[in-house]
């Protein structure tokens, strides 16, 4: 596809658009020529939901302890209900929780970072990038339900997780959203998939991607610090957790650990559910009493549910809660939220009027700290996670750009890309391979023999070789014929860089020119009289050449001399929107497992398209990615800017991780970058600014492979 034919296709439908030759289109084409890699997406697994525990170490609690933040003294000063003693139960002490018919008249504490209200039907919109959650909710019917955060400036927002698919369990669906999804420290939340966790960052409003293998994911959870997520990785026959493997949350594996954990009833016919919150001094989870324990009234309750506090790996308190047939509570109805201090603990109430509720451990004191609302008990439930109350949470969003969602467009959610002049403000991605700067300017040493690239540029007569320490060298090719395309316009002659980076090849009128970077020697393949137009690389050593342009026969040339005929497994075009019309073959994101996979893909669009602000514009370019034999498509869309941007100015490179795929953005206001976006959201960042290249100065590029390989 060469720059003439896109001004031709686009030519009636953008008639008065002024494209520019930023970047030369006809060279620009030859920066993207693309490796296929064939992808196994994992197999569709039941979730198994293994119970996980954990161990606290607590000091003995003194009889003289602080009140919460709206007490003034240290004997039960609010008024209101209050919890009543009972007897002792197992060893430990027993207080009877306030009826639910009470907890209107509980007196408020206010300090925990919870709002008095908390409403899931009446968001303030999507949730800001920079804005850490206290509170993540999703509702829950017949079909997982819309998921809610509650930042840490007390409103409530929606969040996208349409990438999200659905899991069942047994037959039925299943919300992704667990009680330990939420970080402690508010940054990150993730939600359980077949046979992965999606993470999400509300920092960057990046998606990363953690494997769970078995359907796992069920059992994971945070570490105290929200720097690592655990996930069982093994148990016994009976069910014993033997092994754990700790991830970061953009799915690096950190290590293992067999460490057990435990925290349960006071006795061996007790039984426990939600997650277990500790601090300094203590641990508290929900329980599930068998009893008998003993009320104020000289009485025996049985089978209760009930709030366990303080102790080694069995609480030293429990507040318990009055029967359910009496009291309205579900089963399971008070899973732990946290430590809001060392002697208040916070947990929900879950019944038709659902709250947050917090108890002074070992006192008869009960708080109202949030009302739940915005859900239609009967005909729906919630799912619950919290960060740690005890840490205050950054409250002021950070201002980043980002893409906004327009309307769909020929089936695929389309996202709008910010303006060039705000891509200067972009995060930086984290741990990428390419450097933040990558020097292409003049004058640079001569590469070094045994230097396998990362990337290859060739702008006009000259070459630079970027290497795996950042460093960019010179790269000598004037001997090189300039070569046109079909249609007379002057290209760039550099083919590709194989994907293991010892190897780079030129295209020329009958010959395909290679370099070995580790030998430092050049060779020559013969090829048809013809310019090998999308040749590509078959594997690390085979050039695959098309009988003819778009083709899929072809001839495989190996570096070593040798060559036979094979058809090239290239995708076709996977987007079938009116006025699309794909630029270059499509590119998938590699040996993805288990991931699913996803393939990217360029586009020009010559119908009108609208963007976010309900204008229209007459043409765009837009990075499309899909996954094959699903409906699940979404683009990254950029207008065409009459004096910025044009025709060759945006281009998919590679994947820089199974989820983040690698493009060229280009404007003559701004200069040269590559940038990194997350299909189907909002998250864009910078991953590399070119510089030492004047407006003019055409340029081709070509990466060796960038996306490791999926687990």
């Amino acid at each position: 596809m060469t720059d003439q034919r896109l001004r031709e296709l686009l030519e009636e439908r953008v008639a008065d658009l002024t494209p520019i030759d930023l970047v030369d289109g006809a060279w620009e084409r030859a920066a993207v020529v693309r490796r296929r890699r064939h992808a196994v997406a994992g197999a569709a697994v039941a979730v198994v939901v293994v119970v996980g525990t954990t161990t606290v170490v607590v000091s003995g609690r003194g009889d003289e302890a602080p009140p919460p933040p709206t007490t003034s003294s240290t004997e039960s000063p609010a008024p209101g209900p209050k919890a009543e003693r009972g007897g002792p139960y197992g060893g430990a002490e027993v207080w009877w929780a306030p009826a639910t018919d009470q907890e209107t008249d509980l007196p408020r504490l206010t300090g925990s970072g919870l709002p008095e209200r908390i409403d899931l039907s009446e968001t303030e919109g999507e949730v800001p990038t920079g804005v850490r959650a206290v509170g993540l909710f999703q509702l829950w019917g017949d079909e997982p339900g819309d998921v809610v955060v509650v930042g840490a400036d007390g409103a409530s927002y929606s969040l996208d997780v349409s990438r999200l698919e659905p899991v069942t369990d047994g037959g039925g669906f299943r919300p992704p959203v667990t009680q330990e999804s939420l970080s402690p420290d508010g940054r990150h939340a993730f939600f359980v998939q077949r046979n992965w966790l999606e993470v999400y960052d509300f920092e960057t409003a990046g998606w990363s991607r953690v494997p769970a293998s078995e359907g796992l994911g069920a059992t994971a959870k945070w570490t105290s610090d929200g720097r690592t997520i655990r996930i069982l990785s093994a148990s016994l026959p009976d069910g014993t957790e033997v092994e754990w493997m700790l991830y970061d949350p953009v799915g690096n594996a950190i290590r293992s650990t067999s460490r057990p954990d435990s925290y349960g009833g006071p006795q061996e016919v007790d039984d426990f559910h939600g997650p277990i919150k500790r601090d300094t001094e203590g641990g508290a989870r929900g329980l599930f009493l068998a009893g008998p324990v003993p009320d104020p009234d000289g009485g025996k309750g049985y089978t209760l549910d009930a709030v366990g506090a303080g102790g080694r790996t069995t609480p030293e308190a429990i507040l318990a809660m009055p029967l359910e047939m009496v009291d309205g509570r579900w089963k399971q109805c008070c899973p732990v939220v946290g430590w809001l201090d060392p002697e208040t603990v916070l947990f929900e109430s879950r019944h038709e009027d659902a709250r947050i509720l917090a108890w002074r451990v070992g006192r008869p004191d009960v708080y109202r700290v949030s009302d739940i609302r915005g859900w239609t008990p009967g005909k729906e439930s919630y799912v619950a996670s919290f960060a740690d109350p005890s840490l205050p949470p950054a409250t002021e969003p950070v201002d980043l750009p980002t893409a906004e969602r327009g309307p769909a467009y020929g089936g695929a959610s389309i996202w709008w890309a910010p303006p060039a002049g705000e891509e200067t403000s972009l995060p930086w991605l984290g741990d990428s391979p390419l450097p933040q700067t990558i020097d292409l300017s003049e004058g640079l040493p001569p590469v070094p023999t045994g230097r396998r690239a990362v990337g290859v540029f060739q702008i006009r007569s000259r070459g630079v070789v970027l290497t795996h320490d950042g460093t960019t060298y010179s790269f000598a090719i004037d001997h090189l014929d300039p070569v046109a395309d079909e249609e007379g316009n002057a290209i760039g002659s550099l083919g590709d860089v194989s994907p293991d980076g010892r190897h780079v090849f030129f295209v020329q009128r009958s010959s395909l020119e290679v370099y070995d970077f580790l030998q430092g020697t050049w060779s020559t393949i013969e090829t048809p009289d013809w310019l090998a137009e999308g040749a590509a690389w078959f594997d690390d050593r085979r050039i695959w050449v098309p009988e003819a342009l778009g083709a899929t026969d072809g001839t495989a040339y190996s570096v070593d001399g040798d060559s036979e005929a094979a058809p090239y497994p290239r995708d076709g075009d996977i987007w079938g929107a009116p006025g699309a019309q794909a630029v270059l073959p499509a590119i998938d994101n590699g040996d993805a497992s288990p991931y699913a996979e996803m393939v990217a893909q360029d586009y020009v669009v010559s119908e009108p398209m609208t963007g976010p602000d309900g204008t229209s514009t007459g043409g765009a370019h837009v990075l499309l990615v899909g996954q094959p034999d699903s409906d699940w498509a979404a683009g990254l869309a950029y207008p065409f800017v009459d004096g910025d941007r044009g025709l060759g100015s945006v281009a998919v490179l590679d994947w820089v991780t199974p989820t983040q795929v690698l493009y060229w953005s280009a404007s003559a206001s701004t200069g040269r970058r590559i940038l990194a976006w997350d299909p189907g959201t909002r998250w864009l960042a910078r991953v590399s600014e070119l510089t030492g290249l004047t407006d003019r100065d055409p340029l081709a590029s070509s990466f060796a492979d960038l996306t490791p390989p999926g687990d």
